[in-house]
């Protein structure tokens, strides 16, 4: 399953509220997601969320947090990206 990233500002008390326009472009249209589907949020401190959607429409989604936990997921190596800008000849 994957997880989706918010923000903790997002999470208010036992409910999740997503207005971010491209997050929410692809939930509801590339993936269909359906009130009482089950998905994974995951914010800026790796808390992972399990939550159940309980309204979703192009302008806003809110989902009910099931349960919470930290996530374990980790990189066993340092991860290096180098990009080489080339000269317009």
């Amino acid at each position: 399953m994957p997880h989706f990233l918010i923000k903790k500002e997002n999470i208010k008390e036992n409910f999740i509220k997503v207005k971010d326009k491209e997050l929410l472009s692809h939930l509801y249209s590339a993936l269909r997601g359906k009130t009482g589907e089950i998905i994974k949020f995951i914010d800026e401190k790796e808390n992972i969320y399990l939550s159940e959607i309980k309204e979703i429409s192009k302008s806003y989604l809110i989902a009910k947090i099931k349960s919470t936990e930290k996530s374990k997921r980790k990189l066993d190596f340092d991860l290096c990206v180098l990009i080489c800008v080339l000269k317009p000849d």
